[in-house]
């Protein structure tokens, strides 16, 4: 029996994106050797894999007002070149994973920064 049954239909997911992405690259550009398209495919699924932990999941775990002091919104239209160093932030989201990992529940910025204060 698999305990990670939801890890595993991710996996899976990605997976066959990847190679329904990989398939129509190679067939707009044939002349494309097997690495190329794996890598070009890679940063295809990690932007999308990336639109949907900022656009969906984050919001939802983290509220509108996290998402703001952090400067997590998604930028519209463009690129964002900047970088931003926010410590604490990185250790929320490390605390916050592995209290859901443990728990198995939702826990939230605010209660984390509770615990460290």
């Amino acid at each position: 029996m698999n305990e990670w049954t939801g890890l595993a239909t991710q996996h899976t997911i990605w997976v066959r994106q990847h190679n329904r992405i990989e398939q129509k690259l190679h067939s707009l550009n044939p002349h494309w050797d097997g690495e190329r398209l794996f890598q070009e495919t890679r940063r295809i699924i990690i932007a999308q894999w990336q639109y949907i932990i900022y656009n969906e999941y984050l919001p939802v775990i983290l509220g509108p007002h996290a998402m703001q002091a952090y400067g997590l919104e998604l930028v519209h239209g463009g690129y964002w070149n900047g970088q931003k160093s926010y410590p604490i932030q990185n250790l929320h989201l490390h605390l916050l994973t592995l209290l859901n990992l443990l728990l198995g529940t939702v826990f939230t910025v605010d209660l984390c920064i509770e615990w460290l204060s």
